[in-house]
């Protein structure tokens, strides 16, 4: 930052900075599209984690989810989950679901929350990416489709 505050952009840099700031249509479109397709997919994991019987906040913006699964402690202790790091762990190991364990983010070490990116679901290449930014129903693609049940029943496997 100090770089870039006291010695600036570069010139080539600070025309690409001043035509983005200047809001053409095509970067306003890509940023509604890309806000749609975030919007849509992380509600669809917040929905997962609701079912299984975590609390979650509602995603209103951005593409993470933080669910608490203090719920189902009892539960997930069954399992050998008892905080934040043997949950994504279990997650990982179990599932393959990687996640970010919240002690990692200044949470309680004994909390059973996570904050998970849905940013990843969009798919494994650039062409599948593009399909889910261009697609009316981005859960309706397979790929989309295959990672969110991946989730589901990861989840509901460690949350029986």
């Amino acid at each position: 930052m100090a770089s870039d505050v006291w010695s600036t952009l570069a010139g080539p840099m600070q025309a690409v900075a001043a035509y983005a700031f200047s809001e053409p249509p095509e970067i306003r479109q890509q940023l509604a599209a890309c806000a749609r397709l975030h919007g849509v997919v992380a509600h669809a994991v917040y929905e997962i984690m609701i079912s299984v019987g975590a609390q979650c906040r509602r995603p209103t913006g951005g593409f993470y989810v933080y669910p608490d699964f203090e719920p189902l402690r009892d539960r997930l202790a069954g399992h050998g989950v008892s905080c934040s790091a043997s949950l994504s762990r279990e997650l990982l190991l179990q599932s393959g679901i990687a996640v970010l364990p919240g002690h990692h983010l200044g949470d309680d070490d004994q909390a059973l929350r996570f904050k998970a990116a849905t940013s990843m679901l969009y798919g494994e290449s650039a062409h599948e990416q593009q399909m889910a930014l261009d697609a009316d129903d981005p859960l309706c693609l397979s790929h989309v489709d295959a990672a969110l049940t991946r989730i589901d029943e990861g989840l509901t496997k460690l949350c029986r």
